[in-house]
């Protein structure tokens, strides 16, 4: 009975954990983006001020994608 007690926790354990980390995102993904789609504008000579894809930390990243950007990007990421 225990054993079978320990095996559910730990079940339940790694089951929680994961979802927390699927949940915070994929960097490697949100790079590729946005050099594929960022960079269009916010490049040097571009429409928009120029951005430096590592002048942020990824806690200044998800601080600026939870700041309400979505105002001046709207048209742009409703296409993607």
């Amino acid at each position: 009975m225990q054993k079978k007690l320990s095996v559910l926790v730990s079940v339940l354990l790694v089951i929680s954990f994961s979802s927390t980390v699927m949940a915070a995102g994929n960097w490697r993904k949100g790079k590729k983006a946005f050099k594929a789609e960022c960079m269009n504008c916010h490049k040097r000579g571009g429409e928009a001020k120029r951005i430096k894809l590592n002048k942020k930390t990824k806690a200044g990243w998800t601080k600026f994608f939870s700041s309400g950007y979505e105002a001046d990007h709207a048209a742009l990421w409703s296409d993607l």
